[in-house]
C-alpha cells in the first residue's frame, strides 16, 4: 500500500507481522503500520477481534517505520 494504516484494537487480541517485527495488539492498543512494507495477521485471536483500520497520507514520519514515541506525540 502507498498509505499508513492505523489499526486502534477495540476487542480482542490482533497478531501482525510487518516486514520481520511482529507486534502483539490488545485492547486499546494502536499500531501503525507503514507505507510500502508487506504486512499480514500472523497467528490467529482465540475471541472475537474487533478494530478500527484507517488509511491516511502523512509528510509527520520521517523514516519507513514510524516508531511507538513518534506515535504517542502524534496522538497527543
Amino acid at each position: 500500500i502507498d498509505d499508513y494504516a492505523l489499526i486502534f484494537v477495540l476487542d480482542g487480541d490482533v497478531h501482525l507481522r510487518e516486514g520481520a517485527t511482529t507486534v502483539d495488539l490488545m485492547p486499546g492498543d494502536c499500531f501503525i503500520l507503514s507505507p510500502q512494507i508487506e504486512h499480514e495477521g500472523y497467528a490467529p485471536s482465540d475471541m472475537a477481534v474487533s478494530y478500527y483500520w484507517v488509511h491516511f497520507q502523512s509528510n509527520l514520519f520521517s523514516s519507513a517505520s514510524a516508531s511507538s514515541a513518534t506515535l504517542a506525540s502524534f496522538l497527543s
